[in-house]
């Protein structure tokens, strides 16, 4: 019997939540709208000098008339008189040209000092909190940190007042909110100089984000003409928090309960985003807002108008939906659609677009996080209108960068229904849509995005170059591959790195493979062991297998090529260390694969040196995969179970010798 015999078993076929990104992932509603990214600055110095007095205007010296001398009197200093002709009076076009002229360089005057004059002094932001906000450091971490920046134009801080009782009452008396107020901090409290304080408040609103490790800073204005709160809610988009996205929420002045819960669901809405809060304190938080909400959305008569119900049943979406994610809870994640289909009839398309599309965009990253969980194509596909929907609304023209990450979504949902339903034109519609978003997010500008979009190509690409069986399509996912990994770079993005390594490996092998090319296979190899090095085997444990699980079919192809029984070695330990991280009960699929190839190993190596121990060890294997397999895969399982057939008659023939 020859080893190909034993190499023709089903490959293992790599997870595609462990190893692609372009798959749909359950993903917060806004890290994919475009945020707004506040690059850090520094606090402006201002002028420590006073405001100088305006001094009272001299009279100036004016010669009697020789013509004519009239009756005077004296107007003027202490130490000299100035005296003025009683009737010589100008003309009334020459009073109106000098009343414009008065008033032209007086306006100039005070628009010059308002320019070039000095500005209010600001106090020391580090001292200010220092003085305000003490003991900082010793606040429990698992708590959402809420900083409320002193608003513009509230005097006397009715709506920052306000605003703290209403995250109050929805925080309760054990709720995960811890609050940091302001008030006292950075700005001169005067009518005239608040409004020219504006492009100050939102350097020192960062400063204190940075300053106090907030996890939501809440600032804005008061609108006093209209009664409204223009609110702006910063939170960190990374972990580093060195790039800010910034959420508007508009409520009356005077605004009740509705109106404050729906404030507050905003709050823990943007808390995804904080990746060291654990499930619990997010569950928590979550689930006093989803609580609070369903009353407001049960009332036939809430106190809002119909724009603000549809951004708070699109909360609820998003809150519901984060509390599925976390807890990989699919009615959690129903739940969050039936909100999004509520806003969907309540935010009018022709009225509202924005809001309307980006309810649809929510709308499809649930449908589709919920399809790909629980293999529902249906959901899937509704997705995919989801996000047409959506396009219309925000075409190239219009916004162009949510055009491509429109572009990359619907390429997602497609690439997904089209490895489920075997459908090329999906794949190749897929292909097509990734090459769409490319010409948007180029490398210049959105380097990390493009990284992506290429990485999401190439794995679209792969999907349909198997099923094609047309290399020339493997090879234009190499070179994505490549491509992405120009900016994936060991230092910067390890673990993305990693993962573009092991998927450029398998594209590798499967070329390599069908022309029987080993410098194509060693390239593989050199993936492989790329990824393997920049994976941590504790935290990327799934990802890490997979790597070590590639890189002994690899070495084991190698081998059957070259006769060799050294690769068989390292294949082999490859393949021990991947079950090790491959658990029977949570994975028993993968874990079972691997017991197979293990198998197939002891088998090669049994047999070329006459050992039967290996071949024990290799039954031991078989007998392991198959007990799994025959339920979960039964053609596999038989394939299996032939290995295991010539093996028991190898160890016959053995002992019988």
């Amino acid at each position: 019997m020859s080893d190909k015999e034993k190499w023709d078993n089903p490959e293992f076929e790599i997870p595609e939540d462990a190893v692609s990104p372009g798959a749909i992932l359950p993903k917060p509603a806004r890290a994919d709208s475009k945020p707004v990214e506040i690059e850090p600055q520094e606090v402006r110095t201002q002028s420590n000098a006073p405001i100088p007095a305006v001094e009272a205007t001299q009279a100036v010296d004016v010669p009697p008339a020789t013509a004519h001398v009239e009756p005077t009197f004296a107007v003027g200093t202490e130490d000299r008189a100035n005296i003025v002709p009683v009737v010589a009076r100008p003309s009334w076009g020459k009073r109106l040209l000098g009343f414009l002229l008065a008033l032209a360089l007086g306006a100039g005057g005070v628009l010059g000092y308002q320019y070039w004059g000095p500005k209010p002094e600001i106090e020391s932001l580090a001292g200010c909190l220092d003085r305000t906000v003490p003991g900082l450091e010793a606040i429990n971490s698992q708590k959402l940190r809420v900083v409320l920046v002193p608003l513009l134009n509230d005097l006397e801080d009715p709506q920052g007042r306000l605003i703290q009782s209403a995250l109050e009452e929805l925080q309760g008396g054990d709720g995960p909110l811890m609050q940091v107020q302001t008030v006292d901090c950075a700005l001169v409290r005067d009518e005239g100089t608040v409004l020219d304080l504006a492009s100050l408040v939102r350097e020192n609103s960062l400063e204190i984000a940075r300053r106090t490790d907030a996890d939501v800073l809440i600032w804005g204005e008061v609108l006093p003409d209209d009664q409204r709160l223009e609110l702006r809610i910063n939170y960190p988009t990374d972990s580093a928090a060195t790039h800010f996205a910034t959420d508007d929420v508009i409520l009356k002045t005077d605004f009740g309960a509705d109106q404050a819960t729906v404030f507050a669901a905003k709050i823990w809405s943007v808390s995804k985003n904080i990746e060291r809060f654990d499930e619990s304190v997010l569950t928590s938080g979550m689930t006093v807002t989803r609580d609070a909400l369903l009353p407001v959305s049960q009332n036939s008569k809430p106190e809002l108008s119909v724009r603000q119900l549809g951004a708070l049943y699109h909360e609820l979406g998003v809150a519901e939906f984060v509390l599925g994610v976390q807890a990989e809870a699919s009615q959690q994640m129903e739940s969050a659609i039936e909100h999004y289909r509520s806003a969907d009839i309540l935010l009018d398309r022709y009225v509202l677009p924005d809001d309307w599309a980006q309810n649809q965009i929510d709308l499809g990253i649930a449908l589709a996080s919920l399809g790909v969980k629980d293999n529902r194509n249906q959901e899937i596909g509704q997705a995919l209108s989801a996000f047409q929907g959506a396009i219309v609304e925000m075409p190239r023209s219009r916004n162009p960068v949510m055009w491509a990450q429109l572009q990359n979504r619907m390429a997602e949902v497609l690439n997904a229904l089209g490895t489920r339903e075997s459908n090329n034109q999906m794949l190749a519609a897929s292909v097509a849509a990734y090459r769409q978003a490319l010409t948007v997010l180029n490398r210049e500008d959105f380097p990390d995005q493009w990284a992506s979009s290429q990485h999401s190509l190439g794995t679209a690409l792969q999907g349909l170059g198997q099923r094609d069986a047309d290399p020339a399509i493997m090879e234009e996912a190499v070179i994505a591959y490549r491509a992405a990994l120009e900016v994936r770079t060991p230092d910067k993005q390890p673990n993305d790195h990693a993962i573009t390594q092991i998927n450029l490996g398998s594209t590798l092998m499967t070329i390599g493979a069908r022309v029987k090319n080993i410098e194509v296979i060693e390239q593989a190899v050199t993936a492989y062991r790329a990824a393997i090095d920049q994976l941590d085997q504790q935290e990327s444990a799934i990802e890490w297998a997979t790597a070590q699980h590639s890189l002994g079919n690899a070495l084991a192809f190698i081998a059957e090529q070259e006769g060799n029984t050294d690769n068989l070695e390292e294949a082999l330990t490859a393949f021990s260390l991947a079950l090790d991280s491959f658990d029977r009960e949570t994975d028993p699929t993968r874990w079972a694969v691997t017991q197979n190839n293990i198998g197939n190993i002891l088998h090669t190596l049994g047999e070329r040196r006459k050992d039967p121990e290996a071949i024990a060890a290799a039954i031991t294997a078989y007998e392991a995969a198959v007990s799994v397999l025959s339920e979960s895969a039964p053609a596999y399982a038989e394939r299996v179970v032939e290995s295991l057939s010539r093996a028991q008659v190898l160890q016959q023939t053995m002992g019988s010798e």
